[in-house]
């Protein structure tokens, strides 16, 4: 299983870090909020790849510390996915933010249809810095 690594924050050192020392268990990573960089990203998401978001985030929203026109939204996260992973995924997305878990009951009937085999996974409550995805449950 191949997993992808996206750190969508740019202003916390901490979390930063934190998904820096976890690259040596992803096979690519991408730290940054550049919209622009999420088709590239996401495109290597196929067979049973499993995808690991880190950020600071509710139950609506992922991204910096602070109210940031990078934050991503439910909906625009569906709809990038949906646009950029390949049809044939069938692996799972980690959602190591704050209320991660909210945020995947949210997430898992926008691209339902689209991913039927991919299982949906957050954080339940407030995080710690470090990414620990087995302490999260799925949606």
């Amino acid at each position: 299983m191949k997993v992808t690594l996206i750190c969508w924050c740019r202003n916390d050192e901490d979390v930063t870090q934190a998904a820096k020392d976890y690259c040596s268990r992803v096979d690519y990573h991408y730290f940054g909020c550049r919209r622009a960089a999420l088709p590239q990203t996401l495109a290597r998401l196929e067979a049973d790849a499993a995808l690991i978001v880190t950020a600071h985030g509710n139950d609506d929203v992922f991204g910096e510390s602070h109210d940031n026109f990078t934050d991503m939204t439910v909906q625009e996260f569906a709809e990038a996915l949906i646009k950029s992973a390949q049809k044939s995924w069938s692996g799972a997305i980690y959602l190591d933010i704050c209320h991660g878990f909210d945020y995947a009951q949210k997430l898992k009937p926008l691209i339902r249809q689209t991913f039927p085999g991919v299982r949906v996974f957050g954080a339940v409550g407030e995080t710690g810095v470090r990414i620990d995805i087995s302490a999260h449950q799925e949606a």
